[in-house]
């Protein structure tokens, strides 16, 4: 999802980049580490930066922003 703001910016980024990115940024090693409540608060950490600085809400895995499927 990331790499789609990315992108959206104009920033033409490949998955490894964004990884890279997002580990640097949140100061991650490897999520592959995180228990299962720390993977939650990284999720919510990115939701939460995703929204305050690009504007963009990711949903959580099981939701569907409704907003994509309606006339504008």
């Amino acid at each position: 999802m990331y790499r789609k703001v990315f992108i959206g910016f104009g920033h033409m980024v490949s998955n490894k980049e964004v990884h890279s990115w997002i580990k640097q940024r949140f100061q991650i090693e490897s999520t592959n580490k995180l228990t299962t409540t720390e993977w939650e608060e990284f999720i919510i950490k990115l939701q939460a930066y995703a929204i305050n600085i690009f504007g963009v809400q990711i949903p959580d895995p099981n939701e569907v922003i409704l907003e994509q499927y309606l006339d504008n």
